[in-house]
C-alpha cells in the first residue's frame, strides 16, 4: 500500500505481532501515553478530542487495524465508562471515519460474545455474552456492520505467542512462576480454540482490503487450559507436578466465565488462515527466540 496502516493499541500483545510481521515503518502508531519500546509512536493528548480525519490525511493512512481494547472483564466491570469508550465508542468512531474515507478497517472481537453452552460457534452464531466485556464486543459486532458493511470484524479466541518486553503475555509470565516452583491451577473443563498471535497478524495483513464481514479466527484444535499447560511444560522442560487440575466451579471470578468456547473457523482457513497445532507452535516459538522479543 502507498501509505501507512494505522495500528491502534500499538503497545499491546496483538499489535506486537503485527509490527513483527509487517515491519515498523509500515505503521502509524497513535499512542495515549509514551512507551519505552515504541519510539516511533505519535503521542496524542486525548483520543476523544482529536481531529482524526485530518490526522489520517496528514499521516497518509490507507487502512486501519484496531487492536486497542480493554480486554480484562473484571477491569471492564470496575471501569464501565472508560471500557465503553475503548471497546464501543472508539471502534464505531473508526467505522464512521473509514467509511467516509473509503479505506479498509479491521476490528477485533472476542469469543467472549458467547456464553459457552454450545458445542461450537460459527461466524454467524447469535451472541449470548455473560460479561460486560462480552456485551460490549457483541454490540460493536452488530453496530459496526451497520455503519460500515465493508469492515472486517475478526472474532478472536484466547491468543498465545511472542510479545514485546512490556506487553501482557500470559504464558511467558506463567513459565516464570513455574520455574520458581509455584503451584498453579489450570482448568480441565474450560476449552478454547487458542491461536498464535503471529498467525492472526500474518493472515490479516495478507488479506487486508480483500475480506470483510464477521469471521472467526480460531486455532485448529480446542484445548483445555490444563492441556495447554501440560504441553507448555513438555516443550519448555518444566515440572508438571506444580500444575493443579481445577474445575471452573471451584473458582470464584469477579466476572462470569464461559466454560467452552470452540470456534468454527472453516471460512477463515479456506481464505488462508494458518496455524499449526498448539505443541508445534510452541516448538516454533522456542526455536525462534522464546516468548519475549525486542
Amino acid at each position: 500500500m502507498a501509505g501507512k496502516i494505522c495500528l491502534t493499541g500499538g503497545s499491546g500483545f496483538l499489535a506486537w505481532a503485527f509490527q513483527a510481521e509487517g515491519g515498523a515503518e509500515e505503521y502509524f502508531l497513535p499512542l495515549r501515553r509514551p512507551h519505552p519500546h515504541l519510539a516511533k509512536g505519535r503521542i496524542l493528548e486525548s483520543w476523544q478530542g482529536e481531529d482524526w480525519e485530518s490526522i489520517f490525511k496528514r499521516e497518509k493512512v490507507v487502512a486501519v487495524i484496531n487492536t486497542a481494547a480493554m480486554s480484562d472483564p473484571a477491569q471492564c466491570d470496575a471501569q464501565p465508562v472508560e471500557s465503553n469508550w475503548v471497546n464501543v465508542e472508539w471502534p464505531l468512531l473508526l467505522g464512521n471515519l473509514c467509511r467516509k474515507m473509503n479505506i479498509p478497517l479491521v476490528h477485533f472481537s472476542s469469543d467472549l460474545v458467547f456464553n459457552g453452552r454450545e458445542k461450537c460457534y460459527g461466524d454467524h452464531s447469535v451472541p449470548s455474552p455473560l460479561s460486560l466485556y462480552g456485551k460490549q464486543k457483541a454490540e460493536v459486532e452488530s453496530r459496526l456492520m451497520e455503519i460500515y458493511p465493508q469492515a472486517w470484524v475478526c472474532r478472536l479466541p484466547l491468543l498465545f505467542g511472542e510479545s514485546g518486553p512490556e506487553s501482557r503475555n500470559g504464558w511467558a509470565h506463567w513459565i516464570v512462576r513455574a520455574k520458581k516452583g509455584e503451584r498453579q491451577p489450570l482448568f480441565v473443563d474450560e476449552f478454547r480454540s487458542t491461536i498464535r498471535s503471529r498467525q492472526v497478524a500474518r493472515f490479516v495483513l495478507s488479506r487486508l482490503g480483500e475480506l470483510d464481514g464477521l469471521m472467526n479466527l480460531g486455532g485448529p484444535e480446542p484445548l483445555s487450559r490444563y492441556e495447554m499447560g501440560m504441553k507448555v511444560c513438555e516443550v519448555f522442560r518444566l515440572e508438571t507436578s506444580n500444575i493443579i487440575p481445577t474445575k471452573l466451579a471451584e473458582a470464584k471470578f469477579l466476572s462470569p466465565r464461559p466454560p467452552s468456547l470452540v470456534l468454527d473457523s472453516s471460512r477463515a482457513r479456506s481464505e488462508g488462515l494458518g496455524g499449526d497445532f498448539f505443541k508445534e507452535e510452541l516448538e516454533a516459538i522456542k526455536a525462534e527466540g522464546g516468548w519475549v522479543r525486542a
